[in-house]
């Protein structure tokens, strides 16, 4: 058991008695007072079991702790990672009330404030008995919060869904990773973001299987959700959830001519692409027939020194190309990659580089 404990060694003293206990070994590494946390020193951290935080010490107002640990949610592993220590706080209270109805569905509460208590907590939370805290409640103690704070319920607004095709120029070109990390990007930017799958690699299934304790599966929705990230993989099921989020990311596959009206209806089109001597025949060739309209070329697996070169290739195009990093989780974002940010930006429009004469990608 490894475990990230933002806050002070002090405070973490009950998960050391717990193992301590139990005479098992737990390596328990803490940051010491902060006042505040940042995205990326959570999300990078995902090498740890269990990432503790004490709310306690945290100066913002509590609607902005709260988004910021939504962000570190939606960007990083999902919420049942995450241990909200807060001792002393009541189920009841502003910040307890906001993260267990917030979108991240955080159900994993330190709130005792004795030595005993607080084992009690830590062991439901990483047994998987940890709930929201205030279903423990008396029941009219919580319909008189809940009915004071919440405005009466209004229809559902459609939000203006719009659509991202993700295509990759041949197969294992990390069409997938890309088509996650969007999601993972969108989320981190506070959207709201699923991913579609609309190819024959069986991705979702397979991630059912391998990942079947950790997964939360909706039968009547079609909805599979790991790591904080809702998939799809059945089509008649769109319509019925278009409107749920704020964004739609197809992961298309292999681009195919006869499926280039499925790319291009979207809002926005990605072409994953490599540079290496498999991969760059079909990335000239996919790159050619998209030349006519606005889309966005991610080149994978490519060593920054060949970056220039290949942005000279790509010639008007270059304005319109990235390149991604190192990624080795797909459900973890790096919210240092500005990739996307450059792609998904409202009014974004980049200036087009001049382009070199010669050879180039987007030549006939």
């Amino acid at each position: 058991m490894r475990v990230l404990f933002f806050g002070e060694e002090i405070s973490s003293n009950f998960i050391k008695e717990y193992y301590s206990e139990k005479g098992e070994d737990a390596e328990i590494t803490c940051t010491g007072k902060i006042p505040r946390i940042s995205a990326d020193a959570v999300i990078s951290q995902n090498q740890y079991t269990n990432i503790v935080i004490d709310v306690s010490m945290l100066v913002d107002e509590v609607n902005d702790v709260v988004k910021n640990l939504l962000i570190i949610s939606r960007a990083g592993r999902g919420a049942n990672h995450i241990i909200i220590y807060a001792p002393g706080f009541s189920p009841v209270s502003d910040m307890i009330i906001k993260l267990t109805e917030s979108d991240g569905c955080f159900t994993k509460f330190i709130l005792s404030k004795d030595l005993a208590g607080q084992k009690m907590d830590w062991h439901k939370c990483i047994t998987g008995q940890s709930i929201s805290p205030i279903a423990n409640m008396q029941l009219p103690t919580v319909i008189a919060r809940k009915t004071e704070d919440k405005p009466k319920p209004t229809a559902p607004v459609y939000r203006g869904t719009q659509s991202i095709a993700v295509v990759g120029a041949c197969n294992r070109i990390g069409t997938t990773t890309q088509a996650l990390q969007i999601v993972k990007c969108l989320q981190y930017k506070g959207y709201t973001a699923a991913y579609i799958e609309t190819n024959n690699t069986r991705y979702v299934e397979n991630l059912k299987v391998v990942y079947e304790s950790m997964i939360d599966v909706d039968l009547q929705m079609g909805r599979v959700t790991y790591s904080g990230v809702d998939m799809y993989n059945k089509p008649e099921y769109i319509g019925r959830i278009r409107s749920l989020y704020d964004f739609l990311v197809y992961d298309c596959g292999v681009f195919q001519d006869e499926q280039k009206h499925s790319y291009f209806d979207k809002d926005y089109c990605v072409v994953v692409c490599g540079f290496s001597p498999s991969e760059a025949g079909a990335t000239s060739n996919t790159v050619k027939k998209t030349m006519y309209n606005d889309t966005y070329f991610i080149f994978s697996f490519c060593a920054p020194d060949e970056e220039d070169g290949i942005n000279d290739l790509m010639d008007d195009r270059a304005g319109r190309t990235g390149f991604a990093g190192y990624t080795p989780d797909p459900f973890m974002f790096s919210t240092s990659n500005k990739l996307y940010s450059s792609i998904f930006t409202v009014n974004d429009k980049k200036e087009k580089k001049g382009g070199k004469r010669g050879w180039s990608f987007l030549k006939k």
